[in-house]
């Protein structure tokens, strides 16, 4: 099953969108989603728009290689940090610190429904 997101112009330059394939049939539970490069761009617009989820069908944890830029994504995200959003540290060019963020969101969560992969260029 694929779920079809739009952000819409507010949330990025343009326009996209994003198609996330889903394990399950049946959306029934709340869907864990891991999204990486979450301080700015098409991450952190991401890591909002599911966050911000009125049926609340997403958890999101937003990462992010350097947690002293998480201020545009708690303001943004303000309503629902804590909730349906977490941010987390995690450095992808870092197999330590992906492994580590990946066993915390396993640990509280028990699975990883979503990934979505945000690295800059």
């Amino acid at each position: 099953m694929f779920v079809s997101i739009c952000l819409p112009k507010s949330s990025a330059s343009k326009s996209v969108l994003i198609i996330v394939q889903v394990h399950s049939l049946v959306i029934m539970a709340t869907q864990i989603v891991l999204i990486s490069g979450c301080s700015t761009g098409m991450g952190l617009a991401t890591a909002v728009f599911l966050a911000k989820d009125a049926e609340k069908r997403f958890k999101v944890y937003a990462t992010m290689r350097n947690l002293a830029k998480k201020g545009q994504l708690e303001e943004e995200g303000k309503d629902c940090l804590g909730d349906t959003l977490i941010i987390k540290q995690m450095d992808v060019c870092s197999d330590e610190s992906v492994e580590k963020a990946v066993k915390e969101v396993l640990d509280a969560e028990g699975r990883i429904d979503v990934l979505c992969e945000y690295v800059p260029h």
